[in-house]
């Protein structure tokens, strides 16, 4: 069933990507350079953990981000703050807001509307989360995210691989086996010419530690995966489907299970006055290879 699923998202993908390509439907512009960041499957590819590295390299960015399962999703865009409640706005842009030197955040499903108001609030580059498949707002910079399953003929894909011929930069992610990666990039080599550039996800050491491990994430595989490298011996796990938030209950009967609870910092963002040892993983994102491309990019729209 998610593979037919799949192939009608592809169809209609392919009627709207047709009518782009020739001009039936023209993207709007607002004066300001666009960054999309996205990917061809449905589901986590780390697309946040990149954005946020893309916005620490600009003077005023903003970032527009739909704000999927959150209360103002199908509102009017709405510029958001570090204070605004996840439930209203969304894990993953509250997370965004609350970086450091956080850059502006809008969110709402018109992400046109979001582009306009980040424009007259001043700012200097816009970050498109999850534009792949947004094709109203025009950009200047097509960023892909894949990693080995995309290609495997099982994952639920929203478009054909044939578009990432759209790419301007392919970005593998979380494929740290050299061999898994030369296959990869073979594969990638059929469907577009674009540079790629390759990133993983590093974690702090966690030898000796019991852990449990609970995560509402796209891959939670990646995740334990993660966990597992970092030296930490997984005893349990809770997985929900993405963005759905954990309450209090399921987490102390998980609690019971290992000395310490560990949540993805997009898990984090949606506790609150939960009275359990919870500790969140901040991963750090480091470049395996090819972040000469991706910088080349950033110059390039800083210029």
């Amino acid at each position: 069933m998610k593979i037919v699923i799949s192939k009608l998202l592809q169809a209609g993908a392919s009627v709207k990507n047709y009518c782009f390509a020739n001009g039936l439907i023209k993207p709007h512009s607002v004066g300001v350079p666009v960054i999309s960041v996205g990917n061809l499957a449905a589901g986590g590819r780390g697309k946040t953990s990149l954005v946020q590295w893309l916005a620490t390299q600009f003077d005023q960015p903003a970032v527009l981000t739909r704000g999927y399962r959150s209360q103002l999703e199908h509102k009017t865009p709405k510029l958001i703050d570090a204070h605004c409640d996840p439930k209203v706005c969304g894990d993953e842009p509250a997370l965004i807001a609350r970086m450091q030197q956080a850059p502006l955040v809008f969110v709402g499903k018109n992400r046109c509307e979001s582009a306009k108001m980040a424009a007259l609030k001043g700012a200097k580059v816009i970050i498109l989360d999850d534009g792949m498949q947004y094709r109203y707002l025009k950009r200047d910079v097509e960023i892909v995210l894949v990693n080995e399953k995309d290609f495997t003929g099982k994952e639920f894909l929203r478009e054909r691989l044939s578009e990432l011929k759209r790419a301007d930069l392919v970005v593998i992610m979380g494929v740290d086996d050299r061999n898994a990666l030369s296959v990869l990039l073979k594969d990638i080599e059929r469907y577009t010419d674009a540079p790629v550039c390759a990133v993983r996800y590093r974690l702090n050491p966690m030898h000796g530690k019991k852990i449990a491990a609970f995560c509402a994430l796209g891959n939670p595989e990646r995740f334990f995966e993660d966990l597992k490298s970092a030296g930490a011996e997984i005893v349990a796990t809770m997985v929900k489907r993405d963005h759905l938030p954990f309450k209090e209950r399921e987490l102390a009967e998980l609690a019971s299970q290992a000395d310490l609870l560990v949540c993805t910092a997009k898990d984090w963002v949606k506790l609150k006055n939960i009275d359990l040892p919870i500790e969140c993983v901040h991963a750090e994102l480091e470049w395996v290879f090819g972040k000469e491309h991706i910088q080349r990019i950033v110059d390039e729209t800083m210029d």
